[in-house]
């Protein structure tokens, strides 16, 4: 019912518009902000995935060649306002890592007939498994905008999401969440600290959050509770989010690859393949220069000079 208040939308939009552009950067102040994970590295930070930034390291920063983002379901829920990055990580070194990636790209047909009731269910069983003990990781770097009101990507870090897989099960085998002594996968999750100069922090198993917390895009945490759950804690343990989206056996929960939850087409063929640190930056931000919402702040920018 948002058209009722139409004219106290509109005010508050020019508001807003005035608020960002006084938080526009110089290039000099761009220039020094924090690097949060280099120094996270440098503090021994426990289980924080080293060198994932580093040329001909052991992780391989991926993109899909075949899409112009790799992560839709995160760059959009998020609106264009940070740069997310997939990479990955076999325990055998990068030269495995790079071979197992041009063998999964080679299986043909990609999708079969399924009457499985998963969207992942339909890509053919008989893809190629990564190791156990494989790692994969979901980094979150921030966005600003600069004094000539474009999107400036920097170097800080605001979450890595790592996933570490231990028990890797047939695809159309039974397959839980909690599968006996041994959980398939072990999640890690670092996120910034904003009261601490951007320090990076270790999420704990048991730390609680909303769950719409890593979608921003979704629905407010109070405005669907229904009154007489009002009282009741509304939030759920962070490392648990992961898994809702995340829990075919191997391959077959890696979304960037297997399409899901990125939108139509259905059935869309990928190809992962080592990318470069910048190209998901400027796929992103040539996202967001198309978009509505930024076009609609262009407009109340030029309203005021």
């Amino acid at each position: 019912e948002n058209w009722r208040y139409t004219a106290e939308l509109r005010e508050l939009q020019k508001r807003l518009a005035i608020v960002i552009q006084r938080l526009e950067l110089t290039t000099s102040e761009i220039a020094v902000l924090p690097d949060n994970y280099v120094a996270a590295e440098n503090t021994q930070l426990q289980d924080l995935p080293h060198g994932l930034f580093q040329t001909n390291s052991d992780w391989i920063n991926l993109r899909d060649f075949t899409a112009d983002l790799t992560t839709p379901a995160h760059d959009i829920g998020f609106r264009g306002h940070s740069v997310f990055m997939v990479f990955f990580h076999d325990p055998d070194g990068r030269k495995t890592g790079l071979d197992y990636l041009k063998r999964l790209n080679a299986v043909s047909p990609r999708f079969v007939d399924s009457d499985q009731p998963i969207a992942w269910q339909d890509l053919n069983p008989a893809l190629p498994q990564f190791p156990t003990n494989s790692q994969w990781a979901l980094v979150r770097r921030m966005c600003v905008i600069d004094i000539d009101g474009r999107i400036r990507p920097t170097h800080v870090t605001e979450s890595i999401q790592m996933r570490t897989y231990l028990n890797i099960k047939e695809m159309y085998g039974t397959y839980t969440s909690l599968d006996g002594d041994q959980p398939p996968q072990h999640f890690d999750e670092f996120r910034m600290l904003r009261d601490t100069n951007a320090a990076l922090n270790h999420i704990e198993p048991g730390q609680k959050d909303f769950i719409s917390n890593n979608f921003p895009a979704g629905n407010e945490p109070f405005e669907w509770v229904p009154p007489d759950q009002m009282d009741k804690d509304q939030r759920i343990r962070t490392l648990q989010q992961c898994s809702g989206c995340h829990s075919g056996p191997g391959i077959y929960s890696i979304n960037s690859f297997s399409r899901f939850l990125a939108g139509p087409p259905k059935y869309q063929i990928s190809q992962l393949a080592e990318g470069d640190l910048d190209y998901e930056a400027m796929q992103i931000t040539n996202w967001k220069y198309a978009q509505s919402n930024w076009k609609l702040l262009q407009s109340l920018l030029m309203q005021r000079k």
